[in-house]
């Protein structure tokens, strides 16, 4: 049995700017008589439904007692996402955070901060 991809609208007009433009090259350079993918029509729709969460969906989904029912368990995935919540740091931000120790004068100071950014995977459901 076949594997089946389904393709978002906005990779499916992706790979078609990209066939229309090797097409017209092409054309121009009369390898073919005209681009047989300039009348083609982009895919619209498809896209994610957004909204703003109310105060008590926030409370609900970060409650400690609904980690298991929204986060699966996970509770680095509940805790990235609660700091981002809080803070509006991005994912990738959230992820690229490190601990760093300092010590001036006999005092260790520690730190939090942000040293990259890092693409965006991991943490995801």
């Amino acid at each position: 049995m076949g594997v089946v991809v389904v393709a978002r609208h906005h990779r499916v007009n992706g790979c078609l700017n990209v066939l229309r433009t090797m097409l017209k090259a092409a054309a121009r350079k009369g390898y073919i008589k005209s681009n047989p993918a300039a009348d083609c029509e982009r895919m619209v729709g498809g896209g994610r439904v957004r909204g703003i969460l109310t105060s008590a969906e926030v409370k609900a989904i970060f409650d400690e007692s609904n980690i298991q029912k929204f986060w699966g368990g996970n509770i680095a995935l509940y805790t990235i996402n609660l700091l981002g919540a809080s803070t509006g740091m991005r994912c990738g931000e959230c992820q690229g955070l490190q601990v760093s120790w300092h010590q001036q004068h006999g005092i260790v100071n520690n730190h939090l901060g942000v040293s990259s950014s890092l693409p965006k995977r991991g943490l995801s459901p």
